[in-house]
């Protein structure tokens, strides 16, 4: 059930909590900014008697972006394709699938990192650009895949 709504400083407080025994507490992650993200939604908290406690949950700022990737022979790549992204390093980690309309989403990728399609023809590799912001959605629009 819903006990209330942080203030801008993200800030609540619960009462009452019930001491030496778990509290369930959560938040919906539904309601943040599409910036930020969070580690854990749901935690326990433990006051000891006449007391209270700090509960955290750690958030962090974040880029997502979206695109759209678009094969060699001019369509959109198909829907369920495996992506990884592939760092400066050669270190690939898988990241997602395409999409329908070719689309792909990515938080927090490296500037110019490449993103690595497989395809049943074979792959193909698209570029992300050198640079990107460090926070928000960034919609990079169609990317060609080759």
């Amino acid at each position: 059930r819903l006990v209330g709504v942080t203030d801008q400083r993200g800030l609540l407080l619960v009462t009452p909590l019930n001491a030496w025994q778990d509290n369930d507490l959560s938040i919906d992650a539904l309601v943040l900014p599409a910036d930020v993200s969070v580690a854990t939604t749901e935690m326990q908290a433990v006051p000891a008697t006449g007391s209270g406690m700090l509960a955290r949950f750690p958030m962090r700022a974040t880029a997502t972006v979206g695109m759209s990737l678009r094969g060699t022979d001019g369509e959109l790549l198909p829907p369920g394709s495996p992506a990884e992204l592939v760092a400066a390093d050669g270190t690939a980690t898988p990241v997602s699938s395409i999409g329908y309309d070719g689309r792909a989403y990515l938080q927090d990728p490296p500037a110019g990192a490449q993103l690595r399609v497989q395809l049943d023809e074979g792959q193909c590799i698209a570029t992300l650009p050198d640079t990107l912001p460090p926070r928000g959605w960034i919609e990079l629009g169609e990317l060609p895949c080759r």
